[in-house]
């Protein structure tokens, strides 16, 4: 029973998802790893209760984070590299198709 009292019917809804001091509620951490649900009631006693795990919940994100971005720079990288090889290969290509091109016209001349 909610300590809130009487709830009409056509606002339960809005009541459960925004007010209700007992409906079980995710941490505001939850998104840095935190799996706790607490009752709405308890969300500031957990928040305080777990601010170091949260933080360092939070350090070991940016740590991931910032590692993920040099792997990602290193791959734009290579990607770079690649194109590069890639439009080298194809004007090696081009021009040997225009040689190969050349010589069968010739050859078709000399029949």
């Amino acid at each position: 029973r909610c300590e809130a009292g009487t709830v009409k019917r056509c606002d339960l809804e809005r009541h459960l998802a925004t007010e209700c001091p007992l409906q079980l509620v995710a941490c505001e951490f939850s998104h840095a790893g935190c799996t706790e649900k607490v009752p709405r009631k308890d969300l500031a006693r957990h928040m305080e209760g777990n601010m170091q795990k949260h933080l360092l919940n939070m350090s070991l994100l940016i740590s991931l984070n910032r590692e993920l971005h040099e792997k990602m720079d290193e791959k734009d990288r290579q990607i770079a590299e690649l194109q590069l090889q890639l439009e080298q290969l194809d004007g090696t290509v081009k021009q040997q198709f225009q040689q190969l091109d050349g010589k069968v016209d010739q050859k078709f001349r000399q029949l």
